[in-house]
């Protein structure tokens, strides 16, 4: 099993087309294109049984219809997802209600954030929020869509509420000892009973790679709707998210499994107005699972091997030697005569 800072997605920029070779496109497309092509792709990660196994994890996220996020397993289709990101944008009509638009082949959709929910099939109710930032401090300069605006806890709640704080300096690059932020929390401080919903909305809702070191904002505000049973809007924050990726080679696509959902509701795909008809294979997810048999590592150390692990026990158990650790002379003395059968 991988360990906890997965690296799998350095393979998918394998399976991304040539999307920009493709007859037709405008001089600007064919840069857009370029650059989403050095994009790894973030498909979301199914969940193993054993993740699952002697814990309320669903009981848990279902209070607040989350655990849709617990059955995502969906192939993937690769020039989908470049062409969505390509394109995709959000609107709003007289109302303030967004709708999320994109072209696939040259043909515009359009959905309601309330279609956009039903065929992802997530919640569009309850807190309306969106940033990228990590520290709970962001939550003070936030400013929402006047339409979807809805009170927001204060930073310290969500800090006491989530956080243990395990220190209040760190060390900077010249090895100076400086105060931490306050309110820039860290995924070693995050109380253990919040670890595993931490791995899924990690996965399947942020869905982004790198660094695991912080909890940011949103994250943290997921985590305290679930504890606290308060609906939490995720159509929202993916739209928002969707949206907000950059075009230049220097993020990763999120949500490619979901996004599949998407490309069968508006399948087939027509011809363009060349005629150009293209094609939208799927192809197997390649991310693996979060499960509970791997190895955790959550503060840079490194861990016992399993292998020696269980072989030091079975030494333990076989050999009638103390379980208490000795020094190696005592150990030489322990040790049972060997006798010569010859």
């Amino acid at each position: 099993m991988p360990p906890a800072t997965f690296s799998d997605h350095k393979g998918t920029l394998k399976y991304l087309p040539k999307h920009h070779m493709t007859k037709g496109l405008t001089p600007h497309r064919v840069n857009v294109f370029k650059g989403l092509e050095k994009c790894y792709v973030h498909e979301g990660r199914t969940i193993d049984p054993s993740f699952l196994e002697g814990n309320s994890i669903r009981q848990d996220l279902a209070t607040i219809n989350f655990d849709c996020l617990l059955d995502i397993d969906e192939p993937i289709c690769p020039r989908f997802i470049l062409e969505f990101y390509a394109t995709v944008d959000l609107s709003s009509d007289e109302d303030g209600e967004i709708s999320v638009e994109f072209f696939i082949n040259e043909h515009k959709t359009v959905l309601s954030l309330d279609k956009f929910a039903k065929i992802l099939g997530i919640p569009n109710n309850g807190t309306c929020l969106y940033t990228d930032k990590w520290p709970l401090s962001t939550l003070d300069t936030i400013e929402q869509d006047p339409s979807y605006a809805t009170p927001l806890v204060s930073q310290e709640v969500l800090r006491d509420h989530l956080f243990i704080r395990t220190s209040i300096t760190r060390k900077n690059r010249s090895g100076s000892e400086v105060n931490k932020n306050p309110f820039g929390k860290e995924l070693n401080e995050l109380k253990p009973q919040f670890r595993k919903w931490e791995e899924v909305l990690r996965a399947n809702v942020i869905s982004s790679i790198g660094n695991r070191d912080h909890v940011n904002t949103c994250l943290s505000y997921m985590l305290f709707s679930i504890s606290t049973r308060q609906p939490f809007n995720l159509a929202y924050y993916m739209a928002k998210r969707m949206a907000d990726i950059p075009l230049n080679g220097k993020t990763a696509l999120p949500y490619g499994m979901l996004l599949t959902r998407l490309f069968r509701a508006i399948s087939p795909i027509p011809p363009n107005s060349r005629g150009v008809r293209l094609d939208y294979p799927l192809i197997p997810h390649t991310f693996v699972p979060l499960s509970g048999k791997r190895v955790f590592k959550t503060q840079g150390k490194r861990l016992r091997s399993p292998s020696a692990s269980s072989s030091s026990s079975l030494m333990s158990e076989d050999d009638g030697l103390p379980n208490s650790k000795l020094a190696p002379l005592e150990y030489l003395e322990k040790l049972p005569t060997i006798k010569n059968e010859s």
